[in-house]
């Protein structure tokens, strides 16, 4: 078993809506959040086309100047965000920049986080999905991403449950291979992921001593008010990357639940995680697409399975992981309790 270091929030700024000048020590905390570090370019596109923005960000981004680069990066992320979203459409279909610059920059290190950040934007609009499947180079870097288990794991997970959202992509999604397909990567990153998670919720004396550390801290401008009870463990990138896979099984397996029960380590993985999180997390805090909620609705959609419901049944034994649900009302109570009954077979 592995021990963590627990997961560092982001920072939280603090200047005083009554204070018209901030402090240095809350210029400084402005200056560290990631959000902050993207802003400033915007203005720039405005009264500006996006056939001569690209023109400008192109050139920037073949230069080899690193200022220019960064430069570029900025502002392709900012012709993508939520404000700009009208110009996620001709990003792909005309400038086709999947397959160019941002491809490039998530093959280098140094622009891979946000190269995912600016391809999750673009993921989003249903008429792109189709695009970025066809693009073999796109997903075998994802994939590898995936395989690896890189920094940016997380936003790869993120990228594929975007990908998963029409089923007429599922197919696509579980056959394509870069030497693995795409649930023998998800069942090794849970299973490995997983395990961290749920040792952070342990008290261990020997954390110093660790031989593993978490690497993968989440490095996001969210300002959630979450309890600090908590707050560490969904913002770390591991949980991340947990509950966007279990968002994504949840799409799969509406289609292809026979295919994911072949995958015995993966459904047990996610029969543990719903036991550890019944005993750690509040069930009103089961919210729609929280890790925990996912996890049920894969399970429910399984055991609808004729080998999922075997799988759930003879190899598992599912019930035994849903005991802390049962009993304590609510729709997920309901859910354990139509698991139940497939498995019975009423």
């Amino acid at each position: 078993m592995f021990s963590v270091m627990p997961s560092v929030s982001p920072t939280k700024l603090s200047i005083s809506p009554d204070c018209t000048t901030p402090s240095l020590w809350d210029q400084l905390a402005q200056k560290m959040n990631p959000s902050a570090c993207l802003q400033g370019s915007l203005d720039l596109l405005e009264d500006e086309s996006l056939d001569s923005a690209m023109d400008t960000i192109l050139s920037d981004w073949n230069s080899t100047s690193m200022r220019k680069q960064k430069k570029a990066i900025n502002r392709l992320y900012e012709l993508t965000n939520q404000k700009n979203r009208h110009n996620r459409l001709d990003l792909i279909q005309k400038f086709n920049i999947h397959d160019s610059c941002i491809l490039k920059m998530i093959k280098d290190p140094e622009h891979s986080r946000m190269g995912c950040l600016i391809l999750n934007n673009l993921s989003i609009p249903h008429e792109n999905k189709f695009t970025l499947l066809q693009s073999n180079l796109l997903l075998k870097e994802l994939f590898t991403i995936l395989e690896e288990l890189k920094p940016e794991t997380y936003l790869v997970c993120l990228i594929l449950r975007n990908l998963s959202r029409g089923s007429q992509h599922h197919e696509r999604l579980l056959n394509f291979s870069n030497g693995k397909t795409l649930l023998p990567l998800l069942q090794n990153m849970m299973l490995t992921f997983g395990s961290l998670v749920m040792q952070q919720d342990e008290k261990t004396e020997n954390v110093s001593r660790s031989s593993l550390t978490s690497s993968l801290l989440i490095r996001s401008s969210s300002t959630s008010s979450q309890s600090t009870t908590s707050s560490s463990r969904v913002k770390s990138a591991e949980y991340q990357a947990l509950t966007y896979s279990a968002q994504l099984l949840e799409q799969l397996t509406q289609t292809h639940a026979g295919l994911v029960a072949k995958h015995v380590a993966l459904i047990e993985c996610l029969l543990e995680l719903i036991q550890h999180l019944v005993a750690t997390i509040p069930l009103h805090d089961w919210t729609p697409g929280s890790l925990g909620d996912a996890c049920l609705v894969t399970i429910l959609q399984l055991a609808q399975n004729r080998k999922g419901c075997c799988v759930l049944r003879d190899d598992l034994y599912a019930p035994m992981y849903l005991m802390g649900l049962v009993g304590k009302g609510g729709i997920h109570d309901t859910r354990a309790s139509w698991i139940q009954c497939y498995l019975d077979g009423l």
